[in-house]
Order: structure tokens, then C-alpha cells, then sequence
């Protein structure tokens, strides 16, 4: 429930980000990782861990507003590094 107190959940999104950049190839782009992002929606975050540890107390798996949370911070980080490319490339 509480992923920054004890450092696994920042060791958990540190290796997924790793296996996400080599699997292009590369770091992703952008000033706000999506680590970054994450931390600065912390509230959402723990609430969709919230709901995946309901979900398993029930029987069930539901990953759908964490999953939803990180494809949203992913695009926001793209679409920041594709604007500031843009305005780079553009001066």
C-alpha cells in the first residue's frame, strides 16, 4: 500500500523503466521521467495499488486504474519530449 516507504516499489519502477528504454533501445525522452510523473501522482498511484490488493483479497485481479495511471504518465512524458524536440528543432 505504501510503495516509497521501504524503496521496493522505486526498485520495481526503476527495472520496469530499464526493460521499457532497452527494449527501444534507448532512454526514453522527456524532462519528467515517468518516475518523476509518478511521484508527483502519488495519491492515484497508491489508490490504484489500493485497488489491485482489494481486487486479490476478493479472488480477483484488477490492474486496469494502475495500468491506466502508467499508460497516461508514459504518453505525458512522450508528448513533452516530442513538444520540446519540436521547439528545439523549430529555433
Amino acid at each position: 500500500m505504501f510503495p516509497f516507504v521501504d524503496g521496493n516499489g522505486r526498485c520495481a519502477r526503476a527495472l520496469a523503466y530499464l526493460i521499457l528504454c532497452r527494449k527501444y533501445g534507448r532512454w526514453l525522452p522527456g524532462e519528467r521521467t515517468i518516475i518523476m510523473l509518478i511521484k508527483q501522482n502519488r495519491e492515484r498511484y497508491r489508490q490504484g495499488l489500493a485497488d489491485a490488493d482489494s481486487a486479490e483479497k476478493g479472488g480477483r485481479v484488477n490492474l486496469t486504474p494502475l495500468a491506466t495511471l502508467i499508460a497516461e504518465l508514459l504518453a505525458r512524458q512522450l508528448e513533452e519530449a516530442h513538444t520540446a524536440t519540436a521547439s528545439s528543432s523549430q529555433a
